[in-house]
């Protein structure tokens, strides 16, 4: 992320005639690194999400 801010910050010094182009690759690096954001998370949940709970909490849901 840090690198997305670091390349907004260099916008301001470009000239207006390489503005459009510097803006539409910072966008696609942008969503580039959102699609890995919600693959990671997506991927993190399916781990988490896959476990036999405590036994506690298994006896509590038979009830």
């Amino acid at each position: 992320m840090g690198d997305i801010q670091a390349r907004m910050a260099e916008l301001r010094s470009l000239p207006r005639e390489n503005l459009e182009d510097a803006v539409f690759m910072l966008s696609m690096n942008a969503r580039r690194q959102g699609e890995l954001i919600r693959h990671a998370i997506e991927k993190r949940a399916e781990v988490d999400l896959d476990f036999d709970p405590p036994p506690r909490f298994r006896d509590l849901s038979r009830k």
